[in-house]
């Protein structure tokens, strides 16, 4: 790739409002917390974290991340995802609620 369209590539990011989060030694310990309990990957995990972190709905197809997000916001909901609630439930992570509330999966 030459260097231009790299460029050009970042601009259409910043563009679509998409934003680079920092990732220090403390959100380390938090992700990899969630890992450790969960059983996720670092990789999956850190989903979780930003979901939390960012205060925002984390929607996903993976079953098994949706699946332990949620139970992880159950039970440690200072330490799960707090995206704000739909209809006064928990936070939805993806599948047939999302669905329901008109986003596609």
């Amino acid at each position: 790739m030459k260097p231009s369209r790299g460029a050009e590539a970042l601009r259409a990011f910043k563009d679509l409002g998409i934003s680079i989060q920092a990732f220090d030694w403390d959100c380390a310990a938090e992700v990899l917390a969630a890992a450790l309990e969960t059983g996720l990957t670092i990789y999956g995990s850190v989903y979780l974290h930003l979901s939390r972190r960012l205060n925002c709905r984390l929607v996903t197809a993976d079953r098994e991340l949706e699946e332990k997000g949620e139970k992880l916001c159950r039970d440690h909901p200072s330490r799960g995802p707090k995206p704000p609630a739909v209809n006064g439930t928990l936070p939805v992570f993806g599948g047939t609620r999302l669905e329901q509330d008109g986003f596609a999966t």
